[in-house]
């Protein structure tokens, strides 16, 4: 068969599948027994050619496939999209249906599926989806390979090795891999964490991963221990960011997440990678006694500048119930409340006079002149452990340096801290924020010294003396970014 060579660098060769290589390979291709990617939701609706999330297919992960009818009518979807779709940007419309991003995503979630489009359809009809998978990948490879091959789509890439595995192409299957480590290289950390240092963007990877994992362990093949690696790496990394609740702590623009997807994706996955205690390259420590857990932001400024000012930054968890939490990124995409989002005022921690812990500008003069670091120390003790961080990202404007002391004691039912503010060469009014899980409901008491807090069944005391404390208005039901400034 005739087939053209697409190279992406002196090392890295593809090829460039014959249109009718497929033939006679139905047979031959890995299957999943089961889809794997879980959404939260149970319900089937039919939509229609004008909706783009039909041509995306990721409702396929909120169908309950153990419902026949269900499966049956998400079956009759794809046949219908195959049969229909079967030329690229045949019409103006398709454009956004043939995305790269779009169509590598559809093909994921059609492999998921193949295992039951094969048991619960006729030949006939099988052969349909699986040209159309054939003819798509097809189009992928030859647009992002040779059209823009210099444009980095790392999770477009482990998308396109799924396709490549279980169509069993074994040489594009390498070069892959070879450029997934080039990739993985460029956006992670040392210690598995995303360079976004946002937790969510760990899930669409690792939701691939453990596609391709399954895949292969069902085939009865070993993943190669370069990605290994990179996956052991990146389950460890997203443990330490999901708490009891089964969902993901709030630092960087991450949200909470949907609790069934995160779910499902740490009970599917086959790393053995535990939780660490702290993600030294990023810069992330977590503090667990008990059913207490304390997580803190220790990042320094290099890895933060122009992004989020969240210095010392800490959430609080006891149970399955959020205490302390971090504001995370707004539902509304409105630029004002990123903006806000991504101040130290909407973190747990500490403002000198309403100023962040760190620059927001995105420009090359401030990260080139940036001066402010972040020190870290742990120390166990007979009573519990400490957490140290210092930084001198006020140095500039007022010169003090802000150190906060965290204590968890052992038995996991008491936490105390600390923030002192040292070296300053101007007076700065200081104010430590303490934002509450909206399921938390709270009184001043104690002459206003104490302040009650309960969430569900429990309830907690935050003692502060010597200090002026107050409760702030709620501002979940905001509109206007402005009404948060005053």
């Amino acid at each position: 068969m005739r087939k053209i060579l697409l190279s992406l660098s002196r090392s890295i060769y593809f090829l460039l599948p014959h249109p009718f290589d497929y033939i006679g390979k139905e047979s031959s291709l890995r299957l999943l027994k089961y889809p794997l990617r879980k959404n939260n939701a149970a319900s089937f609706h039919h939509m229609n050619d004008d909706d783009i999330n039909f041509h995306r297919f990721s409702w396929l992960a909120s169908c309950d496939i153990d419902d026949k009818n269900i499966l049956e009518k998400a079956i009759k979807q794809i046949i219908h999209w195959a049969n229909k779709h079967t030329k690229p940007l045949k019409k103006q419309h398709d454009e956004a249906i043939w995305s790269l991003e779009m169509t590598a995503q559809r093909l994921c979630y059609w492999c998921e599926y193949l295992y039951l489009i094969k048991s619960h359809t006729t030949a006939e009809d099988f052969r349909i989806v699986y040209r159309s998978i054939w003819r798509q990948y097809r189009y992928i490879l030859f647009h992002h390979l040779y059209i823009v091959p210099y444009i980095k789509r790392p999770l477009l890439v482990l998308q396109l090795y799924v396709i490549a595995l279980t169509l069993r192409d074994d040489k594009n299957s390498q070069s892959f891999v070879k450029l997934l480590q080039k990739y993985f290289a460029d956006i992670l950390f040392g210690d598995g964490m995303m360079k976004t240092r946002n937790a969510h963007d760990l899930i669409p990877y690792l939701s691939v991963f453990t596609v391709i994992s399954v895949l292969l362990q069902q085939s009865g093949e070993p993943m190669v221990s370069s990605l290994i690696s990179i996956f052991d790496r990146m389950t460890s990394a997203l443990r330490l960011f999901v708490y009891r609740d089964k969902k993901l702590a709030c630092f960087h623009g991450s949200q909470e997440g949907d609790y069934t997807r995160i779910s499902a994706l740490l009970d599917h996955c086959p790393s053995q990678a535990k939780m660490p205690s702290r993600l030294p390259y990023s810069g992330y420590d977590r503090l667990n006694r008990g059913q207490l857990s304390l997580l803190v932001d220790t990042g320094s400024s290099d890895l933060t500048i122009g992004s989020y000012a969240s210095a010392g930054a800490l959430e609080l968890t006891y149970k399955d119930k959020r205490i302390f939490v971090n504001c995370g990124n707004h539902k509304n995409s409105d630029d004002e409340w990123q903006r806000l989002a991504a101040t130290t005022a909407a973190h747990n921690a500490l403002t000198i006079d309403d100023f962040n812990s760190y620059s927001l500008e995105k420009s090359v003069f401030v990260w080139r002149n940036r001066s402010d670091h972040m020190t870290i120390k742990r120390q166990n003790g007979d009573e519990g452990e400490w957490l140290i961080c210092e930084h001198n990202g006020f140095k500039k404007r007022s010169g003090h340096i802000h150190k906060r002391q965290l204590f968890i004691d052992n038995f996991g039912k008491m936490i105390r801290g600390c923030d002192s503010l040292y070296g300053g060469y101007k007076k700065a009014f200081a104010i430590i924020r303490f934002h509450l899980h909206p399921s938390c409901t709270t009184a001043l008491a104690g002459g206003g010294d104490s302040v009650l807090i309960k969430s569900g069944n429990d309830a907690y005391r935050f003692d502060c003396t010597g200090y002026d404390m107050a409760i702030e208005f709620d501002c979940d039901n905001l509109s206007n970014p402005d009404e948060f400034l005053e």
